[in-house]
Formats: C-alpha cells, sequence, structure tokens
C-alpha cells in the first residue's frame, strides 16, 4: 500500500496528504478511501465499499488510461470475514494493538476496559 500511495504522488493523483495539528504540533497522515457500491459478500454489512485494485491494474489507474472502470466492487471471493473484538468501535483510548482483529467466538460477550480504568461486559 505504501508504495501504491508513493506512486500515486510521483504520478501527481495526489490521495495522501501530511498536515500538522496545531494543537499538538504532531504531523498527522490520512488519506483518501474510495468507495464503490457493495458486492454480494459485503452487502449483508453496508451497501459500499473500498475499492480494491488488483496488482494488474495499478499502472492504468496510475496513468490514467484505465478511468473509473476500475472503480467497481471487488470479486466476492476476494475477502474474508470473521467477528472480531467489539473494542474496534472505540477509538482515541490508546490500546489499538493486533489483537483488534484476530477472530473472536461470534455473539459472546467482549470484555474491555472504560477510559476510567474499569471494565465493562457488552453482550
Amino acid at each position: 500500500m505504501i508504495a501504491l500511495l508513493q506512486s500515486i504522488h510521483k504520478s501527481g493523483r495526489r490521495l495522501w496528504d501530511q498536515w500538522k495539528d496545531l494543537e499538538t504540533g504532531e504531523t498527522i497522515s490520512s488519506a483518501t478511501l474510495i468507495v464503490t457500491a457493495a458486492n454480494d459478500f459485503t452487502r449483508p454489512i453496508h451497501d459500499r465499499m473500498p475499492v480494491v485494485l488488483g496488482r494488474r491494474d495499478h499502472d492504468a489507474w496510475l496513468t490514467g488510461k484505465a478511468g473509473a472502470k476500475l472503480l467497481r466492487p471487488a470479486p466476492n471471493d476476494l475477502l474474508r470475514m470473521w467477528p472480531v473484538s467489539k473494542r474496534v468501535n472505540v477509538s482515541g483510548r490508546g490500546d489499538d494493538d493486533p489483537s483488534l482483529v484476530e477472530p473472536v467466538e461470534d455473539n459472546a460477550a467482549q470484555v474491555f476496559s472504560t477510559p476510567g480504568g474499569a471494565t465493562k461486559t457488552t453482550d
């Protein structure tokens, strides 16, 4: 992904930026996410999904030869899905880690820390 973003920047199709937070002085990197209609696989979750370019499509996208025809839903068999911790719905607490994408038992209660340090169980 980083190589693709660097190529986009060099080609003049800048879909990312870096800016400075005026309150903290921190450099923030941000990117554009292009979405399209959901495929059959993801539609039960949402009506849109990110565009996923295949490697063979990178050059055509970066040079502008392909245009919007590449902005289509991904094939249904390209993606995988599994239940994850409900902690993914809480941001800004500083406890993001790789376990957020590890599979959990579907419908299992999830335990996580609240900002005050107490634990909370959700169903």
